[in-house]
């Protein structure tokens, strides 16, 4: 009977080098798997982020200048709300001519200058109107215009006057007091509002320069102004009334993880540019480089690297603005 030969110590120990070798490859290549996965899923997240952002941003965007048809040159937005008078709403005087202000940052909200027919920036703000529930008609039929600086009154034939988010005011400051017939597309500013007598005295501004034709009746529809930013890696958002800090100082927040914006506005074409730099977390592996389709003359930080990125962007055509 021949006598079973085992296996030496050294061949032994190289099938348990091998096999340690080999789990540790299969291991890490679980964990790249893994990674991997946890890098996707983040990167989705990021884009996801933005894609809300865009599609939050569009309603407004889109609405930007809405009922306001006669505000398109010469700086007659600022003029019909009053610029240049003793009651100027002097939180919008330095906007541009056109109902859309682009700032160099989400902090100071200093307006940008035209550079090459482009207005570039870090936030914006779109001033639009918006039903306010009201149907009015013109006290006396007679009254066919209005002067600047004159005032016209209107009966309340529809809607509640105490619900419509307007108030009255003797001082311009106030965007809540001021309203527009899109028929019309001059924005007037409401002098007296009585729910008691169902009759509001609306006045046309004295630097508007010239004469206006009124409508006998119809839907009176309130002014809005928002701003939107990102700050502390938030996308946020601010409603004007008496001042943009009235309802909240820092804004409010719409959608977490969001690092930076950036916008382009081409009067010329009425095209406004929106990028949105998102985040679905920590960086899974290394730092992340700058992404390609982030702007050369948008913000970039250091930290960004630090998070998996995500750029979203969007182009609309402002159709509002009659330029």
């Amino acid at each position: 009977m021949k006598k079973l030969k085992g296996f030496t110590l050294i061949e032994i120990l190289i099938a348990l080098l091998l096999s340690g070798a080999l789990s540790l490859t299969l291991v890490n290549a679980l964990r790249y798997i893994s990674l991997s996965s946890q890098k996707a899923a983040r990167i989705l997240l990021a884009h996801e982020r933005g894609e809300r952002v865009i599609a939050f941003a569009e309603q407004r965007i889109l609405h930007c200048a809405f009922g306001l048809s006669a505000c398109k040159s010469n700086n007659l937005f600022k003029k019909a709300l009053g610029n240049g008078t003793d009651k100027d709403l002097s939180v919008l005087a330095l906007s541009p001519q056109w109902p859309i202000i682009i700032y160099q940052d989400g902090q100071a909200f200093i307006p940008v200058s035209e550079t090459n027919g482009v207005y570039k920036g870090a936030a914006f703000a779109v001033i639009y109107a918006q039903e306010s529930g009201l149907d009015l008609k013109i006290s006396n039929p007679n009254i066919k215009t209005l002067l600047p600086g004159k005032s016209v009154e209107y009966i309340r034939l529809r809607g509640d006057i105490n619900s419509s988010g307007l108030k009255s005011s003797w001082q311009y400051s106030d965007i809540r007091s001021w309203c527009v017939f899109p028929a019309v597309g001059v924005p007037l500013h409401i002098d007296t509002l009585s729910s008691a007598k169902n009759k509001i005295k609306l006045t046309l501004a004295a630097s508007w320069p010239e004469e206006i034709k009124l409508t006998p009746a119809g839907s009176l529809y309130r002014i809005i102004a928002e701003r939107f930013f990102a700050k502390t890696d938030s996308f946020k958002f601010q409603r004007l009334q008496n001042y943009w800090g009235e309802l909240t100082s820092s804004g409010w927040p719409r959608e977490r993880g969001i690092l930076a914006l950036y916008c382009e506005w081409r009067p010329a074409n009425k095209i406004f540019d929106l990028y949105i730099l998102s985040s679905g977390g920590a960086a899974v592996f290394n730092k992340n480089s700058r992404p390609e389709a982030w702007p050369l003359d948008a913000d970039w930080q250091e930290n960004f690297a630090d998070h998996e990125l995500c750029v979203s962007k969007a182009s609309w055509k402002i159709e509002n603005l009659n330029l």
